[in-house]
C-alpha cells in the first residue's frame, strides 16, 4: 500500500506547528511567572491530539502513515536542535519519546474515535484471486 506523501507532509506540518505553539506558550508561561510550569505535560497531551486528529484524518494504512509522521516531526525536531541549540545525543534519543509516545496514544486513540474506511479491490486485485490473471 502506498503513501500520500502530500497527507505525510501536511500531517507533518499539522504536528510540528502544534509542537511548536505548545512550547511557544509553556515557555512565555515560564518567563511571565519565573517559575516551572506544569504546561509540560500539556504539551504531551497536545502531541497526543494532534497525532489523533492526523490518525483520523488519514484514509490508508493509519498506523504506517503515523509512523512516517513521527518520523518526519522527529527530523524537522532534531534538526531545529542542530542548528539552534547545542546539540547533544542525549537530547537527539530523548526525542524519541517526547514524539513517538504521544504518536503510539494519538494513534490508538484515533482507531478508536474513527475506522479506517475499507480499501477497494482493484480488478487486478480481483483477477490474481480468482486466478484468472496470466
Amino acid at each position: 500500500m502506498k503513501l500520500k506523501w502530500l497527507h505525510v507532509v501536511r500531517d507533518v506540518l499539522i504536528i510540528t506547528g502544534i509542537f511548536f505553539v505548545s512550547g511557544f506558550l509553556e515557555g512565555l508561561s515560564g518567563v511571565v511567572t519565573k517559575q516551572e510550569t506544569p504546561l509540560s505535560s500539556l504539551l504531551d497531551l497536545n502531541g497526543t491530539l494532534g497525532f489523533c486528529l492526523c490518525g483520523c484524518l488519514t484514509i490508508e494504512n493509519r498506523w504506517k502513515h503515523l509512523l512516517v509522521v513521527a518520523l518526519g516531526v522527529w527530523l524537522i525536531n532534531c534538526s531545529y536542535q542542530l542548528f539552534f541549540l547545542p546539540f547533544t545525543v542525549l537530547a537527539w534519543v530523548l526525542n524519541v519519546a517526547i514524539i513517538f509516545v504521544p504518536m503510539l496514544i494519538g494513534g490508538a486513540l484515533s482507531s478508536l474515535l474513527a475506522r479506517a474506511p475499507e480499501q477497494k479491490d482493484s480488478p487486478v486485485d480481483k483477477k490474481e484471486m480468482n486466478g484468472e490473471l496470466k
